[in-house]
């Protein structure tokens, strides 16, 4: 997707966005050179599916030292493969997630190198470690914050995610060079949070998180959120925007993202999301669902990820690519960069300030033109409206267009 100014439908609703240079490094509350020394790792034995198990000291917790529990493991073979090395990837689990095993053999079977920690202060078998950090709770995530920015998870968390890239590309077998994170809903989250921070990474892929958590997320527009930015306050609220929130950072991120989301997800809503791949300076890739349901298996599985990797770093078919998308005469037009094999417009024309998550979107399928790389099709008529356009190639790959909208219902 190539990043041009579209129409915001967040905290600037109606107003262009415009690309803003980042003019001074922001690292937040973490020693960056700190993180990228080597790291220590205790061998803690093998699954009986040949995936090894880790534990790598973190950052001090209540006074006291912690460790992370990883399982990492190598592909038998890849056609990845350069110079004896292989490229490799960071696993970042969501809430109420966990070191998956499965997941570094996903990866492996696709040809990289894998590495994925337990973010929650667990080992292997959900056992909490001896010295564990914060846990993955809300109170770890927000109210933490009272006792100090250190002791959060957030903080932690990002930590541990820098010392697993670190861990992978100290191994001989992996290349350095070709090493990017995904992550699951607060994995996510946390996927955006360390793309602004560590510009080792090749390629980063938020499934479902995003920044801009206050503008349109269920911990602050929820009014039956018992936890979160509601019971926070205004003064710490900021403060953990300004430490915490994705956005302070990933202006900083050149390198290319891919986001992926359905339309209701009940966490990350439409106005955040927008506004958080807006704020990218490198290439940004859509792809956004009807309705996704939002889970670890059904984040780590859309196969546009690792196509999306593949293209990255091994030049492989790409996602579909649009070159420019406006509204003229009351039409949505979308011009791509390939031939498209199929191309669907979602929308929504229920009231703009319905509870994201409650939108009814329709999804129709639309005809392509101008030899198939061009999408010409009116919008419904309606007070106000919110869409965007699904392309499929060739490779029936599917990337969607940023989100436009229209009118006002006041």
């Amino acid at each position: 997707m190539k990043n041009t100014n579209q129409t915001s439908i967040g905290l600037t609703a109606g107003a262009p966005f415009h690309k803003v240079q980042t003019m001074s490094i922001q690292t937040g509350p973490w020693d960056i050179n700190a993180l990228r020394q080597p790291v220590t790792v205790t061998d803690q034995g093998g699954t009986p599916n040949g995936v090894q198990k880790i534990t790598y000291a973190n950052e001090p917790y209540r006074g006291r030292g912690t460790s992370v529990f990883a399982y990492m493991s190598l592909p038998k073979t890849s056609a990845w493969e350069r110079d004896g090395k292989v490229p490799g990837i960071v696993l970042i689990h969501g809430g109420g997630g966990k070191a998956y095993e499965y997941w570094v053999r996903m990866w492996n079977d696709a040809g990289y190198a894998a590495i994925a920690m337990d973010l929650g202060g667990c080992d292997g078998e959900d056992m909490k470690l001896p010295d564990y950090g914060p846990n993955q709770e809300h109170d770890g995530k927000f109210d933490h914050l009272r006792v100090g920015i250190k002791e959060c998870w957030s903080y932690h968390a990002i930590a541990a995610i820098f010392r697993a890239h670190t861990i992978l590309a100290q191994l001989p077998q992996v290349d350095e060079n070709r090493i990017g994170m995904t992550g699951i809903s607060w994995g996510g989250y946390l996927t955006c949070l360390a793309a602004g921070l560590d510009d080792r990474n090749k390629f980063a892929i938020p499934v479902y998180g995003c920044g801009h958590l206050t503008a349109a997320s269920t911990w602050m527009n929820n009014p039956e959120a018992e936890s979160g930015f509601n019971i926070l306050g205004d003064e710490l609220t900021e403060l953990w925007m300004e430490n915490f929130d994705p956005s302070s950072y990933i202006e900083q991120v050149t390198y290319p993202m891919l986001f992926v989301n359905g339309t209701n997800d009940f966490a990350y809503h439409p106005p955040a999301w927008q506004n958080t791949y807006l704020q990218c300076q490198g290439p940004v890739t859509l792809v956004q669902r009807l309705r996704m349901d939002h889970g670890h298996w059904e984040g780590q599985t859309p196969r546009e990820i690792l196509a999306f990797v593949n293209n990255i770093l091994h030049q492989t078919p790409d996602l579909p690519a649009w070159t420019e998308q406006y509204q003229e005469d009351g039409k949505l037009i979308a011009r791509f960069e390939e031939p498209l094999t199929a191309a669907s417009l979602l929308y929504t024309t229920d009231k703009q300030h319905t509870w994201w998550p409650e939108k009814h979107w329709q999804e129709v399928p639309v005809q392509t033109c101008e030899d198939g790389q061009a999408v010409i099709v009116d919008l419904p008529k309606s007070d106000w409206g919110c869409a965007f356009i699904n392309a499929i190639n060739q490779d029936n790959l599917l990337a969607s267009t940023p989100h436009t909208q229209w009118g006002s219902d006041g």
